[in-house]
């Protein structure tokens, strides 16, 4: 007799509400059918997974858990790829996980520092980035001496994680990155009137790979050992600490 697997508990997950948290990311009008007025984002995820709507249930959990937890996520997803990974997109990762361990202001700007040293084609850079866009305060007793980079507009960390997840899984069955990455560097700004330095525009996350629907369900299964490993990461089974 065949069981359903049960609902996974996802308490790193805040949300009240799947809608509240659905809000966050606009899934596709499929999977937005299948959202119930008062359903949990465990509940929602639990659907998601069994309709094989694998990048919905990325962007769940990337959407739903707090900054630090998400970034470690997409630290993990890199991690489960790192032989394919380029030099500048290990930089990257390594600076990724040194802010999860340890979020202040100086690992806050060696993170997009590093991932500025990338052409943000791997999960790393995209790990990287996550963490530069955080708004994770830095602990108490943290002395910075290293000013950190702009404050970016809020609600950038989670699709940056998005990023990096649906990268990480994208790599499994294709070859390793290229050993240099192809950089392209943004125009610099025209030399303002005022003595304010010039703010170069912050890259824009990736888009979320867009499969036809009959590819669907190979999508979900290519997903799916990373959408486990960010269960374990918002049921607070797998932590930095």
């Amino acid at each position: 007799m065949f069981f359903s697997k049960p609902i996974t508990p996802l308490p790193k997950v805040k949300a009240t509400t799947a809608p509240e948290l659905a809000a966050k990311f606009k899934p596709s009008p499929p999977a937005q059918a299948l959202l119930k007025p008062n359903q949990t984002p465990a509940e929602y995820l639990h659907v998601l997974e069994q309709n094989k709507h694998g990048p919905e249930a990325v962007h769940l959990l990337a959407h739903g858990m707090p900054e630090r937890e998400s970034t470690w996520w997409a630290c993990q997803s890199s991690q489960k790829v790192a032989s394919k990974l380029n030099p500048a997109d290990h930089s990257a990762l390594s600076a990724a996980q040194a802010w999860v361990k340890n979020p202040t202001p100086e690992t806050k700007a060696a993170a997009a520092t590093a991932a500025a040293k990338t052409d943000y084609t791997g999960p790393g850079a995209w790990a990287a980035q996550a963490a530069a866009w955080s708004h994770t305060p830095a602990p108490v007793t943290s002395a910075a001496v290293t000013p950190a980079p702009p404050a970016a507009p809020a609600g950038l960390t989670a699709p940056a994680v998005a990023g990096s997840v649906l990268l990480a899984a994208g790599l499994v069955n294709r070859p390793a990155m290229p050993a240099t990455p192809k950089l392209h560097m943004p125009a610099m700004p025209a030399v303002p009137t005022t003595s304010a330095p010039p703010q170069l525009a912050a890259p824009t996350p990736p888009a979320p790979p867009q499969l036809p629907p009959v590819d669907r369900a190979k999508q979900s299964k290519m997903l799916q050992p990373f959408i486990d490993l960010g269960k374990e990461v918002a049921g607070g089974k797998n932590s930095w600490a």
